[in-house]
């Protein structure tokens, strides 16, 4: 019994086929890499709590002395060089 059906072709992934538009592989890369990073995010929130505080631009056109983790009065040279590093990017 001879199948005709079936014949023989060079793999997709050869250099002999001639196919050369792997756009799909580069699109399921960009999937897997997604869902890694989203894995790792929903891990870290689980494990450690949401650690970003949205309110502090609030705070800070409340009170612009009011820095996260510094003092102003014992610490003015920190809360300086912010501000001048802050000037200088904007």
């Amino acid at each position: 019994m001879s199948n005709e059906s079936i014949s023989e072709r060079p793999s997709l992934l050869s250099a002999s086929s001639g196919y050369e538009n792997y756009r799909g592989f580069l699109n399921l890369l960009y999937v897997i890499l997604a869902i890694g990073s989203c894995r790792l995010v929903i891990e870290n929130i689980l494990q450690y709590g949401l650690l970003v505080e949205f309110d502090w631009p609030i705070r800070f056109l409340q009170d612009p002395t009011n820095w996260p983790s510094v003092s102003f009065e014992k610490n003015k040279q920190t809360v300086s060089t912010v501000l001048s590093i802050l000037f200088f990017l904007f």
